[in-house]
């Protein structure tokens, strides 16, 4: 039996790495990449921090694992992969959680199946193939639920190894994901209450250790940005219109009602099999339960966390809602349907295993050959912001300009192109996030005083916006910035975006730049 588990559990990461290589590669992902996803491969390339620029928070961990990968093109598709493979566990938070007596691998191909059918296209990308992070930071909690699992009948070696793994695992995913603690205050808070038992126990003191953590973290990096969070059930409209906007609704209305009477069902079966030491509720049906109402306390709370508030149409904000309780209904539905029954299970197994991969195959088809030929890895669909990233690339590695700015959706793009091409590090975007490399910026013009710019932006006021937002000040060489610049040409790229190209004069020596703290676009 224990050689059977091993076996689904080998299955199950060979299907989570199958589907990241081909979500990866998927034609319909790979070229839909925007500033958000490429910046993580320029941060591994040129300045590796504690948090994603111009934050304190979401911190760096696939930029970190990947520093060593020189070439930004593979730097960015190996990151993605990573994100999508990560992604692709989701399943198992859930089912590790509810237990279900129902085999690993047809819980997991369920539930992944009933993801990627009730999911939209852009709900996908952003939840696998984007740089959000979700994926990683359930990933490692679900390692220190596993890690937790185990701590019996080993002398104390063993379990005290496990904990101190486990509050590891735990601290890095409240430092990738600090908003976890939303859903895993709540839900370990109630297990206590209604299903007591020591790994309830310690990973609710990991969860609230781990996020003590990264708040501490955060605030010495700067900011207060935990500290907004209040209760207000309105929030509920907004996000059930957002998820409902991004989803099948028919196909996840159906899984609710399927799910509703698989927890009828299986109490109903748990009373008839009950003897007098067993609990009232069914175990699957607590957990059950308790995930789902600390779903609705998430969506109640984070439209009211600070760094939301800018974005909070925004689905990505509910996705891992979505996945939560899309999750919950496949392995209570597949649960209910096997019953504890092995036959019925092995029944099972294969259709299931054949829907999950025709699924994916679907979501994800036509797929690149050869991947580095026909995935750019960048958003290039046009009326797109980045369309005309390469053709921008070209015009500042033609020109030999180092500095690009303007708006954050066509900059980093843009400067990921040009590395791209040249092979060069030197090349730097000034836009939002651009405060963690000022002083490599002013560093450069303290060196090149004649150095010339590239702004994408119509607006000249936009263009001095942002240079003034890179520099920290309103002056260069002395001379307000308004005076210190001269436009030598304008024009625009083939899919009609404009560009122009600045000189900056020079003047006076460069004072010394105090480094000032910029506001960052908000996640």
């Amino acid at each position: 039996m224990a050689d059977k588990s091993y076996r689904h559990w080998l299955t199950v990461i060979a299907l989570c790495l199958l589907t990241g290589t081909v979500l990866t590669w998927s034609l319909r992902f790979c070229n839909a990449h925007d500033a958000d996803s490429v910046i993580l491969s320029i941060m591994a390339q040129q300045k590796l921090t504690l948090f994603y620029w111009g934050q304190n928070r979401y911190m760096n961990l696939l930029p970190v694992v990947t520093a060593w990968i020189d070439d930004i093109s593979t730097n960015q598709q190996v990151q993605v992969w990573l994100r999508a493979s990560l992604a692709a566990a989701y399943p198992l938070f859930v089912i590790v959680l509810l237990r279900p007596k129902a085999s690993l691998l047809l819980c997991f191909a369920a539930a992944l199946a009933a993801l990627l059918t009730i999911f939209q296209f852009d709900l996908i990308r952003i939840l696998w193939t984007d740089g959000q992070p979700y994926g990683l930071s359930l990933a490692l909690m679900t390692g220190a639920m596993l890690l937790t699992s185990r701590l019996g009948g080993r002398g104390i070696a063993w379990p005290l190894a496990c904990v101190v793994l486990g509050s590891v695992l735990v601290v890095l995913a409240m430092l990738v994901n600090a908003s976890l603690i939303i859903v895993a205050a709540p839900l370990f808070g109630l297990l206590i209450l209604f299903a007591p038992s020591i790994q309830n126990v310690l990973l609710l003191a990991m969860s609230l250790g781990g996020y003590m953590v990264s708040k501490k973290l955060s605030n010495w990096i700067g900011g207060h940005e935990y500290d907004n969070i209040i209760l207000d059930p309105a929030n509920l409209s907004t996000a059930w219109n957002r998820i409902m906007a991004e989803v099948d609704g028919t196909a996840l209305g159906l899984l609710a009602f399927l799910f509703v009477g698989g927890l009828i069902v299986t109490q109903m079966r748990h009373r008839a099999a009950r003897s007098g030491g067993d609990p009232v509720v069914a175990p699957i049906a607590v957990r059950s339960i308790a995930l789902s109402v600390a779903c609705l306390i998430y969506m109640m709370l984070v439209p009211n966390i600070e760094w939301v508030i800018l974005n909070i149409s925004h689905v990505r904000y509910f996705g891992l809602i979505l996945v939560l309780v899309t999750c919950l209904f496949a392995v209570v539905i597949v649960e209910t349907l096997v019953d504890g029954e092995r036959r019925i299970g092995m029944a099972l197994a294969p259709p299931v295993l054949l829907m999950a991969a025709l699924v994916l195959f679907r979501t994800s088809w036509p797929i690149a050959f050869p991947p580095s030929d026909q995935c750019s890895f960048i958003a290039t669909e046009p009326g797109g912001a980045a369309q005309s990233s390469e053709y921008y690339a070209r015009v500042a590695l033609d020109r030999d300009i180092h500095l690009i700015l303007g708006d954050y959706w066509k900059v980093w793009p843009a400067v990921f192109e040009a590395i791209r091409l040249s092979g060069r590090e030197d090349i730097y975007g000034m836009t939002l996030r651009a405060e963690e490399m000022r002083p490599q910026i002013l560093s450069r013009l303290d060196g090149n005083a004649d150095e010339r710019l590239l702004c994408t932006d119509r607006d000249m006021q936009v263009c001095l916006q942002w240079l003034t937002f890179s520099l920290g000040s309103g002056e260069y060489h002395g001379k307000p910035l308004s005076e210190a610049i001269e436009v030598v040409e304008e024009g625009t790229t083939p899919a009609g975006q404009y560009y122009r190209i600045i000189d900056l004069k020079e003047g006076e020596p460069m004072p010394d730049a105090a480094l000032s703290e910029g506001s960052g676009q908000s996640r």
